[in-house]
């Protein structure tokens, strides 16, 4: 399964597909979840700045294409669609992790 992001890039839609995503990629997503639930729980203060840098951030990483970064990612995405859109690649990501088999272990 890949994830797909629509970016426009000098006036023109682009869509970036990824067809796969690192175990470190999907295990910096965790770190991201287990940040803001521990957070949440502890009624700890962060502003909405560091919780959508680092979603940009995750974002650019997942995607090997260098024109998905931080700034296309900002200019490409129209104010109203961009945490609908870094949430559905989040989405995308975590359905990838949820579709993997579980490894078996073969009784000796």
């Amino acid at each position: 399964m890949a994830i797909k992001l629509q970016l426009k890039i000098d006036g023109k839609n682009r869509i970036f597909t990824q067809k796969t995503i690192s175990a470190r990629k999907m295990r910096e997503m965790f770190k991201f979840y287990e940040k803001m639930e521990k957070l949440e729980s502890e009624q700890g203060k962060i502003s909405q700045l560091d919780v959508l840098d680092d979603m940009l951030i995750l974002t650019e990483n997942f995607f090997d294409a260098p024109e998905v970064n931080f700034d296309n990612l900002l200019d490409g995405i129209d104010a109203v669609d961009l945490m609908p859109t870094l949430q559905g690649v989040f989405e995308q990501v975590s359905e990838i992790g949820a579709d993997e088999k579980k490894p078996t272990m073969k009784p000796a």
